[in-house]
């Protein structure tokens, strides 16, 4: 039980504590009394007077609003039960503590089953309000969600296996939930099981389970907006085969018995000729059909992500240096801040401890890239480190440090500018993205490069070049096809 169960349990109307003066207050805590003795918990019965009185705000907005009391009550009432909107006084940080000191155990149990059980519903109406859930929580439900794409992923390729272990494919809620934790990486995920239910679409228009699963995934809201044009392309398509074929039904009856009796007539015929032809169609079809079925993750990698982390790469490295409009430096960041908006800024993953340090002894600031590394050699961005000059950090990463590469970014005086004959990389509202004024001599070469990292990194620097060592420093290389 928690204290917003024990409050149910008051039995007190929705709209009887829009406030709590001390004669509401004392109301509750005479109720507790009452009951206290054979069905409460003391424990949860001293929370909830604590609760009161050190929190007030923060368990008003829990009471007040439809999708928490209903989560941690776990009731389904309707909205016409709560009749106010609370505007509450609180910020996030308290209400962050407010719900790990007095909810947590309860949320972490109530969502773990919730997911297990493919109910997302309430949890998507929860994130609604993200900030005010505790940053561990919500990266625990953004990683059990990634595993849940991974497991539909690996029963979906020709056709669907295991299908009721899958179904959340087909729950427009799990979308709502997933849209919380959106990124370059999670769209890939998303555009790979679309691709795959098109090409089961293709071969039975008429299955249900493709024609709800591209009406659930319309319902993600991706980071890019080409995956949102296919999303909502094919929630379209599932329409519009519906209406076709309702419109259609009642004169098929007619068409259907003409055309058996045509079919009737040259059916030999037919039968005949395409024994004829079919050895010389044949190999031709196959190979038409393997080309237009090839699966386009590489193929969308070079031809999309991989110019826009060498654009990024040219923007930071390779400028004008003896022109810098409109300069303005970032003075105020610190070791472990990411300073970058785009490509680089995926915060939806809960990070994970490597024990691997990053010992910057060089002259120069440095900024690491995270970078994911899928189907052997695709490259997908995750996160930027920024270390400052004679500091180090701990590396922390978005995922198991083993499938992760990094390059290293090196310069000084990071600032937002433009240079002389170039367009800027600019994010939304027209945030630039950042880079060194002043570039340490080899910083286009140790850019370009990636390495994989099992070891602490000390970086160096003489007569302006700078210099990586850690035991076992492997780079990064294209398999051979």
């Amino acid at each position: 039980m928690n204290i917003i169960e024990l409050y149910e349990k008051l039995s007190f109307g929705k709209s009887e504590l829009q406030d709590l003066t001390d004669e509401k207050r004392r109301t509750i805590e005479n109720r507790l009394l009452e009951i206290n003795s054979t069905h409460t918990d003391t424990t949860i019965a001293t929370d909830l007077v604590e609760v009161l009185k050190n929190h007030p705000n923060e368990f008003l907005f829990v009471i007040n609003t439809r999708e928490w009391y209903n989560f941690f009550t776990q009731t389904n009432y309707g909205q016409d039960q709560f009749p106010f909107h609370y505007n509450m006084a609180t910020n996030n940080d308290k209400m962050q503590e407010f719900v790990e000191l007095y909810l947590k155990s309860s949320l972490v149990f109530l969502a773990n089953q919730s997911i297990e059980q493919n109910q997302f519903e309430g949890l998507a109406k929860l994130l609604e309000n993200k900030s005010f859930i505790p940053k561990k929580v919500v990266d625990s439900w953004n990683n059990q969600a990634m595993v849940k794409m991974d497991y539909a992923l690996a029963r979906i390729d020709n056709s669907i296996n295991q299908l009721a272990a899958i179904g959340f494919i087909k729950n427009r809620y799990f979308y709502d939930f997933l849209s919380h934790f959106k990124s370059i990486e999670l769209d890939e995920k998303i555009r790979l099981l679309s691709f795959r239910m098109e090409k089961i679409f293709k071969r039975n228009s008429r299955l249900v389970v493709a024609h709800e699963t591209f009406f659930a995934l319309s319902y993600y809201q991706p980071f890019e907006q080409d995956l949102r044009d296919i999303l909502q392309r094919n929630r379209s398509k599932v329409e519009f085969k519906k209406a076709n074929v309702s419109s259609n039904e009642s004169g098929r009856g007619f068409v259907v018995k003409f055309l058996i009796s045509i079919i009737s007539l040259v059916g030999v015929g037919l039968f005949l000729y395409r024994i004829s032809q079919s050895s010389f169609f044949s190999k031709d079809v196959v190979s038409d059909k393997n080309k237009s079925e090839q699966e386009p993750v590489l193929d969308r990698y070079y031809t999309n992500m991989k110019p826009k982390v060498d654009s990024l790469n040219k923007y930071l490295a390779d400028y004008d240096q003896s022109s810098c409009l409109n300069l303005h430096y970032l003075d105020t960041l610190k070791t472990g801040d990411n300073p970058f908006k785009f490509l680089f800024n995926n915060d939806s993953y809960g990070k994970e401890s490597t024990g691997i340090v990053i010992y910057n002894q060089s002259g120069y600031d440095v900024v690491l890239f995270e970078k994911a590394v899928q189907f052997d050699s695709i490259k997908m961005p995750q996160q930027a480190i920024f270390v400052r000059s004679k500091q180090s950090i701990e590396l922390t990463t978005l995922g198991e440090v083993s499938n992760r590469v990094f390059s290293v970014y090196t310069g000084k005086k990071m600032a937002t500018f433009h240079a002389k004959g170039e367009l800027p990389i600019v994010y939304k509202n027209s945030v630039e993205e950042p880079r060194f004024k002043e570039l340490a001599s080899n910083s286009k070469s140790l850019l370009s490069k990636d390495y994989f990292l099992n070891n602490d990194l000390y970086i160096t620097s003489e007569n302006g070049t700078v210099v990586l060592n850690s035991k076992s420093l492997v780079e990064f290389t294209m398999p051979s096809k």
